[in-house]
């Protein structure tokens, strides 16, 4: 859980081994960050990870739509097509039979001397009208029919067209999505090797980053963890692998993985079943995908124990209505604050000072 490094006194005995502890502390916090360059390039690159996700997702589904409205206009020509036949002998008929009776003489002069009455030639003309209507409406809805399959095919075709540029814009997006990812995710392995490195040697000589009382880069905003303030846990127990996620593969691919897995460690729990939500929000963000659900086991046995309502991650001040509220929200938060995957200096922030914290997360993460 995210907190504020509690105070502690310190005697005469210790200022030696503080100074050392400050100079680890500016070494594994300061140097290691080097390989972002500045903040603005780490602002960047986040931007550019969220707009490739969203770049992506507007072409998908624009050409899902247009795939449907292919499959609609195919269907209503296939039914079109299907009823032209009988239409067309239909018309064929309506065409003799109106020939017919312009040939047998029904004009008006003929109906008058052969009624006997009104009555009669009243009968005769709606006789004559209603077959005359009858043809002419089987002729109009033969032209009518060839005239919506035209446009259905035209439509079809323009369709097809933009699914076609869609499905390249969507790719390129794909593309672009997938070099941004890798490279925030060799940036953070990088910087994460580093501070492991860093801390490993401090802890070595005795140390750490952790003996620091100042607090520096911690967020405020955050409580007290499960894991104890006290416990510096020896150093760190490794760093996460470059290998470890596999950007190379599309959204869809990604998440169906991670889904599986995640819904694998979650399973039982509170969070059971989120497995999708999670991977999608890791996907959508550049975010390592076991890293959310790792911090949730440590601060609240994956969701059993919330500090808020619907907060599995000791993130002071956050409440939220539902899972799916609270979990692309949290892996946003990584992103943007801490980076895309677990690091020392993460650790130290989220939980200082960090070792003991960083060792249970990544175990849990390796576990996933």
């Amino acid at each position: 859980m995210e907190r504020e490094m509690q105070n502690k006194p310190c005697s005469r005995v210790l200022i030696g081994i503080l100074v050392i502890g400050i100079a680890v502390f500016v070494f594994a916090f300061v140097s290691p960050k080097s390989a972002y360059a500045d903040d603005t390039e780490l602002s960047q690159l986040q931007a550019q990870i969220e707009s490739t996700a969203d770049d992506y997702d507007k072409a998908t589904t624009r050409v899902a739509e247009l795939q449907q409205q292919i499959q609609d206009n195919q269907n209503r020509i296939d039914e079109i097509s299907g009823q032209l036949p009988a239409q067309r002998e239909r018309s064929s008929d309506a065409v003799k039979a109106l020939y017919l009776l312009q040939q047998e003489g029904y004009n008006m002069f003929q109906m008058i001397l052969g009624s006997e009455n009104i009555g009669d030639f009243l009968q005769r003309l709606d006789y004559v009208d209603c077959i005359q209507q009858h043809n002419v409406a089987q002729l109009q809805k033969l032209n009518n029919m060839k005239t919506e399959l035209e446009d259905s095919q035209a439509s079809l075709n323009e369709a097809e067209k933009q699914a076609d540029l869609e499905a390249d814009r969507a790719s390129r997006a794909l593309d672009q999505a997938k070099t941004a990812r890798q490279e925030a995710q060799d940036r953070a392995v990088a910087e994460a090797a580093a501070q492991a490195a860093a801390a490993q040697a401090a802890a070595a000589q005795g140390t750490t980053a952790a003996t620091s009382s100042d607090g520096g880069g911690v967020d405020s905003q955050n409580t007290a963890s499960s894991v104890s303030a006290d416990d510096t846990g020896g150093g760190v127990s490794g760093s996460v692998s470059a290998d470890d996620v596999n950007w190379s593969s599309d959204k869809t691919a990604f998440v169906a993985e991670w889904t599986g897995r995640i819904d694998s460690y979650l399973s039982g729990s509170p969070l059971s079943g989120c497995g999708h939500l999670f991977a999608e929000s890791a996907w959508d963000y550049g975010v390592d995908p076991r890293w959310s659900p790792a911090i949730s086991c440590i601060e609240s046995g994956k969701g059993a124990a919330c500090f808020r309502s619907y907060n599995a991650w000791g993130w002071m001040g956050q409440s939220f209505g539902s899972w799916d509220e609270a979990i692309p929200a949290h892996v946003s938060y990584l992103a943007r604050v801490y980076g895309g995957t677990l690091t020392y200096a993460a650790a130290a922030k989220y939980c200082p000072p960090g070792d003991s914290w960083y060792n249970a997360v990544l175990a849990q993460m390796n576990s996933i």
